[in-house]
């Protein structure tokens, strides 16, 4: 390397550090010359071991006062990133705090010059993080001062008070929002905790800062802090002073519409007791009032967002996003004589916004319209907009993006279910009920949705046409309804007649299914009403459900039990469970049991009654493996779940919890376990503690917590352990054994963890036997295995696992006490001797 004649010189920490020689080697390793390679790996691997070196963090503030190259500086401030995230703990105190101090000098220095902090933005942003690190270990236990400290030197410049809102912004989402992913919950409590009783100072400096300033940086940053706090500040700060009227004042200001629109949906997104509802409508009505200055409600919103600027794209957007927040929250506040006026005009912005051409905007409105249907006081209150719901649903009937066809479909039967009428009479205005509109345009409305999609829309418009008291005009929607499904069963039935063996293909059968099962939706809604369609098909469906049971029949008896579990029977016996169904259907809602006992029963008994004696019985085979096939879906299913495909490892944990249930109902449990037992469960372990298989936590934590629990269950009857190593007699209980090799195991594989946090965390692997605090002290356990803990934090995770260990020991045995015989008699005992002890 021309630059970088001694790169190793690097490597010598004996010696002060060469930061034009550093310089120099980041350089090239970020050179992109073509014959430059091999240079640039040379350069790459002296920083990749001076990155690593022990020592490497105690050159990081030569580095960043000397060097004037930003890369080298972004590369110092990796080192001493990695420090505070893992090894904090384990450094001396003295060093802990010339970190914390230079760090907090270096942030000030940067932050008072408002010509450096602009131009160095992207820098003091990094030193804020790193800050926040540190706040993650020491606050409030070595650093009780901080906040108070914090907003007292943001009185003195505007530039520095400026930076501090981004600190407490970054300390709020790091504790509130990012917590679960490095600290323990014990820890996060407490940093929560504190926060909270802390926040009226800051709170005092944020309004102290919006009544005081004009520097537009300065309140954008106040507002984006107040957005991030809103969500868990305690509520009297909100209502009980003048902040939020302070937010809605600036909402139309355009330099402040979009951060303080975020503050409002933060606060109208909060639920509340029932004393704070005539707040959250005073509230809304002054939003209101506010947003016609901003947006008046003639402006066609999917053009002004096409021809927008990106701020007024995101306003948009942000106003999807409050109106969603707010109507899930409080639309029940608002349907009243006073608000309904206003209540009408934002439920409009929210359906012209439905329109923009934008994805996130899309998705955001959708999730108001997963919920829309749980409003039907309003909806029926409101013909207009209950119309305009529909038809927006009808729309989304179209939508290929995933899930938008299954909300639209679910949200109009719920919508029908509850405001059925108003489908079926004439509404003001309307030339004729909304349910021959729908049944004119129905096979268009319908022909982009899936058959599951469509039976959910059949059942909605059943709910419709029962709402209709006169019979004939209800006989005619019926009709109308079943044109589409009848014509189908017709067209096949013709083909039948002609050739037999079309009833054998299998996309007939699959078609035959779903004729049927529109019929089964439409009868579950409509009740007895639907006897004229029943009679429809009632004949020829007996007549289809023999055939199939022949064909089976014959299937069987051919290709032997092998045969019923092909895919031909199984959809032939899916016809034959769904016509089985719709009898059972209008049967339930028939309301005439002497037409039943006449009309129809008789000429159920053969096609029905007689299916079972002609039948050939299903062969019954006991699926018994060898070692060696079992042993080979076991690799497999472990081959699987150490997959880094998600769904690959996902489709592993499943199939191998299925396997363990299986396994420990059975009379093979001892044998199994005996064999699998500790193989699964360090695999199990293995994949847990990996990083690539973290989204498997919830599924690898029910594994073990089976494991775990079959113990004190007596599942297994036999020792895990090998007794002729070690003797029968080695251990009192499989769960000891297994306690002891869980803790040599992870002791072993994290040399930074304590004893007592290992401790602490087998103990409670194995008290905790309800599934959700067993989940959240691994969660916590795996927080602790990144990092060197300092003492008082790792004597912190112990004492409270302990705790609560304890707690639950004591709740469990007062539960058992309360039963007589539930607790031996021995264990009563030797408690009794140990209370007179």
């Amino acid at each position: 390397m021309a630059d970088v004649a001694q790169p190793a010189a690097l490597l010598d920490f004996s010696k002060p550090i060469d930061v034009g020689l550093l310089d120099a080697t980041v350089a090239v390793s970020m050179q992109s010359i073509a014959g430059g390679e091999q240079q640039r790996n040379a350069a790459e691997k002296v920083l990749l071991e001076f990155q690593e070196h022990p020592q490497a963090w105690t050159r990081v503030d030569t580095i960043l006062e000397v060097s004037q190259n930003q890369p080298t500086k972004y590369f110092a401030l990796q080192i001493l990133e990695s420090v505070i995230r893992w090894k904090w703990g384990a450094l001396p105190m003295e060093q802990r705090e010339g970190i914390k101090n230079y760090l907090s000098n270096f942030i000030i220095r940067f932050s008072t010059s408002e010509e450096l902090f602009r131009k160095e933005s992207t820098f003091v942003n990094k030193l804020n993080i790193l800050l926040v690190q540190i706040l993650k270990h020491d606050w409030p236990a070595r650093w009780k001062s901080f906040i108070p400290d914090l907003v007292a030197a943001s009185r003195t410049s505007e530039t520095l008070c400026e930076n501090s809102m981004k600190i407490l912004k970054l300390l709020s989402e790091e504790v509130f929002d990012f917590g679960r992913l490095d600290l323990t919950q014990a820890k996060t409590k407490e940093l929560k905790q504190t926060l909270t009783v802390e926040f009226k100072a800051i709170h005092e400096l944020c309004v102290f800062v919006l009544n005081n300033t004009r520097k537009p940086e300065l309140i954008r940053s106040t507002l984006e802090t107040l957005s991030v706090f809103l969500t868990w500040v305690p509520l009297g700060y909100i209502f009980e002073g003048n902040l939020l009227e302070m937010l809605l004042q600036l909402f139309p200001q355009a330099p402040f519409r979009n951060v303080s629109l975020q503050c409002l949906t933060e606060v109208g997104s909060l639920q509340m007791a029932a004393e704070f509802n005539p707040q959250f409508a005073k509230f809304y009505d002054y939003f209101m009032r506010q947003l016609l200055l901003v947006v008046p409600p003639n402006v066609n919103l999917p053009e002004a967002y096409e021809k927008g600027t990106d701020d007024q794209q995101k306003f948009v957007q942000n106003l999807a996003l409050f109106f969603t927040s707010f109507f899930k929250a409080h639309i029940g506040i608002l349907e009243t004589a006073e608000s309904s006026a206003q209540l009408v005009t934002g439920l409009e912005y929210l359906v012209n916004i439905s329109y923009v051409d934008n994805t996130e905007v899309f998705k955001t409105c959708l999730d108001y319209w997963y919920v829309v249907g749980q409003y039907p006081k309003f909806l029926r209150a409101h013909w207009k907009f209950l119309k305009t719901v529909v038809n927006k649903l009808f729309e989304f009937m179209h939508e290929t993006h995933p899930g938008v066809q299954d909300m639209a479909c679910d949200t109009f039967l719920k919508i029908c279910n509850k405001c059925r009428r108003k489908f079926v009479v004439m509404q003001v205005q309307e030339r004729e009920p909304f349910i021959c509109e729908l049944l004119n345009g129905l096979t268009e409305t319908i022909q982009d949705l899936q058959p599951h999609q469509i039976h959910t829309f059949y059942e909605a418009v059943g709910l419709m046409i029962g709402a209709e008291s006169d019979p004939v005009k209800r006989d005619d929607y019926l009709h109308r309804l079943m044109g589409p499904p009848n014509t189908t069963w017709s067209q096949i039935l013709v083909q039948a007649r002609a050739n037999p063996e079309v009833l054998k293909q299998q996309e007939v059968v699959k078609s035959i299914q779903n004729v049927l099962q529109t019929n089964v939706s439409v009868c579950t809604s409509l009740g007895q009403p639907f006897l004229v369609q029943f009679n429809v098909i009632f004949t020829d469906m007996l007549q289809v459900y023999r055939l199939y049971s022949e064909l089976i029949s014959q299937a069987i008896a051919t290709g032997g039990a092998n045969a019923a579990r092909t895919t031909f029977v199984k959809y032939m016996r899916s016809v034959k469970k769904v016509a089985l169904k719709l009898i059972e259907t209008f049967v339930d809602k028939c309301d005439d049991p002497q037409l039943l006992a006449a009309t129809y029963v008789p000429a159920m008994m053969d096609p029905l009654l007689g299916d079972y004696p002609r039948s050939v019985p299903d062969a019954r085979t006991l699926f018994l493996m060898s070692a060696a096939q079992l042993k080979l879906v076991i690799d497999s299913i472990v081959w699987a779940f150490r997959h880094t495909e998600r769904n690959v490892a996902e489709t592993g944990l499943a199939l191998l919890h299925d396997l363990l249930v299986q396994f420990a109902g059975s009379e093979y449990a001892t044998q199994f376990h005996q064999t699998y037992y500790l193989h699964l469960l360090n695999e199990i372990l293995a994949v847990m503690t990996d990083s690539f298989h973290k989204p498997g936590l919830k599924s690898q934590a029910r594994i073990l917590h089976h494991l775990f629990t079959i113990l004190d269950a007596n599942v297994v009857k036999a020792p895990l352990w090998d007794v002729a190593a070690k003797g029968a007699g080695a251990y009192p209980t499989n769960s000891a054994f297994v306690r002891v090799h869980v803790v040599g195991l992870l002791s072993t594989s994290f040399p930074n963890l304590t004893q007592a946090q290992v401790a602490a965390c087998v103990s409670g692997m194995f008290e905790y036997k309800d599934f959700s605090a067993f989940k959240h002290h691994l969660r916590d356990f795996l927080v602790q295995t990144k990092q060197f803990a300092s003492q008082d934090n790792a004597d912190l995770f112990a004492e409270d696992v302990e705790k609560q260990v304890v707690e639950q020991r004591e709740t469990r045995q007062r539960m058992l006490a309360a039963i007589p015989g539930m607790i031996p008699q021995a264990e009563l005992v030797r408690g009794d001797d140990m209370n007179d002890a």
